[in-house]
C-alpha cells in the first residue's frame, strides 16, 4: 500500500502484420496548412499595419492642418528663454523652456533644439516661435511658411507608408516562412504511429510537459520514438491512439502535433 509507486509501462504495439500501414502517401505541398498560432501572428501584424496606416494618415492630416493655420494666422509673440536642461538617455536631448504674451495672455512651452542652438541660447534670450493667437496649444518653433507645410506633409506621408509597408511585409514574411517549413515537412516520409505511453514530466507557466512514446513500422520492422509535448490542457494523446510521425532527412522521427492526418488532408 505504501510501497514505491509502480512506473507505468508502455502499451505493446498491435500486431505488426495487420497494423499499421507501412507508409502513408506524402502530404504534398498543397495539403499542408499553417498552425493556428501562425495565423494569429499574421492577422495581428495585418491589423497593426492597418491601424498604423489609419493613425499615421490622421496624424499627417492633423499636423498639416495645424501648419496651414499657423502659416495663415500665426504670429511671433517674441518668446524668451526661461530655462534650459539636458536629458540623458540613449542619446542626449537638449530642451529649452520659454514664455510669451499674446493680447495680454501669458503662454509658455518647451521645445527640443540642437546642441549648437542650446549652447547659443541663454536665459532671457529671444527664441522664434509661431503660435495661434486664439489657441496657444497650436505652436511650432521657428517660422512656418509654405515650404515647411509642403515638406511636413510629404515627409509625414512617406513615414506612414514606410511603416505600413514594413508591418505588412513582416506579415507576409511570417506567412511565407511558415509555409516553407510546412512544404519541407510535406516532403518527409509519413508513417502511422501508435502511442504506447504518455508520461507527465513537469508543469510550469508555459503549461504541462508530457513525454509521448510511440512505435511505428518502417521497412517491416518496429521502430521506437519519443517526443516531449507541452500543452496548456490535457495531454494531446493517450496510450493506444494512432497519430502520424514524419521522418526527417536525418532519420529523426517527428510527431505531427495537434493535427491528425484527416485534418491535414482537409487543409
Amino acid at each position: 500500500m505504501f510501497g514505491p509507486k509502480e512506473k507505468p509501462q508502455p502499451r505493446p504495439i498491435d500486431d505488426p502484420q495487420t497494423w499499421p500501414p507501412p507508409e502513408i502517401a506524402p502530404l504534398g505541398p498543397r495539403e499542408t496548412r499553417l498552425r493556428p498560432g501562425t495565423h494569429v501572428a499574421i492577422h495581428s501584424l495585418r491589423a497593426v499595419s492597418a491601424v498604423a496606416a489609419i493613425l499615421g494618415s490622421y496624424w499627417v492630416v492633423d499636423n498639416t492642418n495645424q501648419l496651414v493655420a499657423l502659416r495663415d494666422r500665426g504670429v511671433d509673440p517674441g518668446a524668451k528663454v526661461t530655462s534650459k536642461r539636458i536629458l540623458s538617455g540613449k542619446s542626449k536631448t537638449y530642451e529649452v523652456s520659454y514664455d510669451f504674451k499674446v493680447n495680454g495672455f501669458l503662454g509658455w512651452g518647451t521645445t527640443s533644439v540642437s546642441k549648437t542652438q542650446y549652447e547659443e541660447l541663454t536665459e532671457g534670450a529671444p527664441i522664434t516661435i509661431t503660435v495661434l493667437p486664439d489657441n496657444f496649444a497650436v505652436r511650432r518653433t521657428g517660422v512656418v511658411d509654405e515650404t515647411r507645410v509642403r515638406h511636413a506633409n510629404s515627409s509625414g506621408l512617406t513615414a506612414t507608408i514606410v511603416i505600413t509597408l514594413i508591418l505588412f511585409g513582416s506579415a507576409l514574411a511570417v506567412r511565407e516562412y511558415a509555409r516553407a517549413q510546412q512544404r519541407e515537412l510535406a516532403d518527409w516520409p509519413a508513417f502511422t504511429a501508435q502511442v504506447t505511453l504518455v508520461h507527465h514530466l513537469s508543469s510550469g507557466k508555459s503549461g504541462k510537459t508530457y513525454l509521448v512514446s510511440y512505435q511505428y513500422v518502417r521497412e517491416t520492422s518496429v521502430k521506437d520514438g519519443a517526443e516531449e509535448v507541452t500543452t496548456s490542457g490535457d495531454p494531446p494523446f493517450k496510450a493506444g491512439d494512432h497519430t502520424t510521425v514524419l521522418i526527417s532527412p536525418r532519420g529523426v522521427p517527428k510527431l505531427i502535433r495537434n493535427y491528425t492526418m484527416a485534418e491535414v488532408a482537409e487543409a
